[in-house]
């Protein structure tokens, strides 16, 4: 298994979330991943969602320790 944690993953971005024609919403930012896709939100309040592990075909190719 490869493990990984996403901070030492290198095509990771971090994009602000933005409020958009008067659509409300919690994000304050979203992390990206070229191969995992989205892999932290960040909410307003502080609170946040990150990816613990990615299964492909079968196998686990992401975990974060």
């Amino acid at each position: 298994n490869r493990r990984k944690s996403f901070l030492t993953l290198n095509d990771v971005i971090e994009i602000e979330a933005r409020d958009i024609s008067g659509f409300e919403h919690d994000a304050a930012s979203f992390w990206w991943s070229k191969e995992y896709g989205y892999i932290k939100y960040q909410l307003k309040n502080g609170d946040y969602w990150e990816l613990k592990s990615f299964v492909r075909n079968g196998k686990v190719v992401f975990r974060k320790d």
